[in-house]
């Protein structure tokens, strides 16, 4: 019974390993930039389907157009709450929009990293299920100049709460 176990496991690992290096692409963000959907194991869109998948990027869109106008109720309005974000070493959440835009300070921010604006990277949806989707980021920051200062990794936790799609959780590697 466990040669047969095993041989199973290992056709299921092989064949979520085969799926999951089939990616389906949507629009671009950029001009080398795009963001995937990885198909499921069985290689049906059963949990999300492609109109998730559009909403959960618009959002991050949105998210990044509000920050980078340094417009702090547009930019918690992008968020689900309680909202999380792990960085640093610490966790924080945030129960309202109110407490999240009371939190930060744009101008203080923009002084201690020289910072002017951010882009996207890479955006990868990595796991998805109903009103949830999972993206894998890489964004960078610039300055005035266009120079570019750092560029971090980080796990983005898209939801829907009564038909608004924002970023419930975020793990970063991003000070």
């Amino acid at each position: 019974m466990k040669p047969i176990l095993w041989t199973l496991a290992a056709a299921l690992a092989i064949g979520i390993v085969v799926q999951l290096n089939t990616a389906k692409t949507f629009a671009p963000i950029g001009p080398a930039e795009r963001y995937v959907l990885f198909n499921p194991p069985n290689g049906v869109y059963a949990a999300t389907n492609d109109a998730d998948a559009v909403s959960a990027m618009k959002a991050l869109d949105d998210y990044m157009a509000a920050f980078n106008s340094r417009d702090d109720k547009a930019w918690a309005a992008t968020l689900n709450y309680p909202h999380v974000r792990m960085a640093g070493g610490e966790v924080k959440v945030w129960q309202t929009p109110e407490d999240y835009c009371a939190d930060f300070d744009f101008d203080a921010f923009a002084k201690k990293f020289d910072w002017d604006h951010s882009k996207w990277d890479k955006r990868e949806i990595v796991q998805s299920g109903p009103g949830k989707i999972h993206v894998c980021v890489t964004f960078s920051r610039y300055n005035a100049k266009g120079e570019k200062l750092e560029t971090y990794d980080s796990l983005y936790i898209v939801t829907e709460q009564s038909g608004h799609w924002g970023t419930l959780a975020r793990s970063s590697y991003a000070p």
